[in-house]
């Protein structure tokens, strides 16, 4: 039971931090007033013209969240690394499916699945040495 709690509440936690920062990021640099963000062909076009500084709020954002939530997986369940593993593999996931879903340009797309994978590994490693 320790170990679904400490995966869920991990999720939960990057998720909202994820969520929290991007909104961040839209006060910052909002995004064009005549878009429909429910409208998926206008948000795919408007993607791939964004400034490279929203883009680098978001993949901020993700390392950030993901960081999160690994560290309160970790935290709640120290005995085990499940949580650590399912909480990696569910943003990794998550991120290749959007990068699927939506284009991008091919720095973002790059530099954002590395730094998910990177950040996972290292957190891993880390706890693994400790």
């Amino acid at each position: 039971m320790k170990t679904f709690l400490a995966t869920v509440a991990g999720i939960i936690v990057g998720v909202f931090t994820i969520w929290a920062m991007e909104a961040i990021g839209h006060l910052l640099f909002p995004l064009p007033a005549e878009l429909t963000p429910t409208n998926l062909e206008e948000l795919k076009q408007v993607v791939m013209i964004m400034p490279i500084k929203s883009l680098l709020v978001v993949i901020i954002a993700q390392i950030i969240g993901v960081f999160s939530g690994m560290y309160v997986g970790f935290i709640m369940q120290r005995e085990s690394l499940t949580p650590l593993y399912i909480i990696a593999g569910l943003f990794i996931f998550s991120t290749v499916l959007n990068l699927i879903l939506m284009p991008h340009p091919t720095w973002f797309m790059i530099t954002d699945l590395l730094s998910i994978l990177l950040v996972s590994f290292l957190f891993i490693r880390s706890v693994k040495k400790s």
